[in-house]
């Protein structure tokens, strides 16, 4: 039993969700949306990682980053995994200045509608109870407890 530790953004503009087409390199769920964000690497924290993932994922941190969830779960791949989860409700400028980096096919930004035909991946993505949070979120541009 490995452990692995990871973070997620929950990144908003305008009512819609950034979301990342993982490649068909990714060793898991290639091909699919999912959240931007990753593992850490050895000695990181949870901030620097999710720091670093935005940056190379799309070349941007936000500046209004919130930490809204950090809990354990039983991932069936790896049993025993803690993941953080950030909030981020983007300016103008920032979403101006937003490009695909080193990862991923692409990005792109989702209203609560288009989320049902993606068919993404995650724990949010694709948990009913932390999805109907999320499309709060995503719908009041505000963090909410509970996910």
């Amino acid at each position: 039993m490995k452990e692995y530790l990871g973070v997620a953004a929950i990144i908003v503009y305008d009512r819609k969700l950034l979301l990342m087409l993982r490649d068909n390199f990714a060793r898991r769920h290639p091909g699919r949306w999912a959240l931007v964000g990753g593992k850490l690497e050895p000695g990181e924290n949870f901030d620097a990682a999710i720091r670093r993932e935005l940056k190379e994922e799309i070349g941007i941190v936000p500046e209004q980053l919130v930490e809204i969830a950090e809990y354990a779960h039983i991932d069936p791949d790896a049993a025993g995994k803690w993941s953080k989860f950030y909030f981020s409700v983007l300016t103008k400028d920032e979403y101006d200045k937003i490009n695909k980096g080193e990862e991923g096919e692409k990005i792109d930004f989702f209203s609560i509608e288009e989320l049902a035909d993606l068919n993404p991946v995650g724990l949010i993505l694709q948990n009913p109870e932390r999805l109907e949070i999320l499309k709060k979120m995503i719908t009041t541009q505000k963090p909410i407890s509970g996910l």
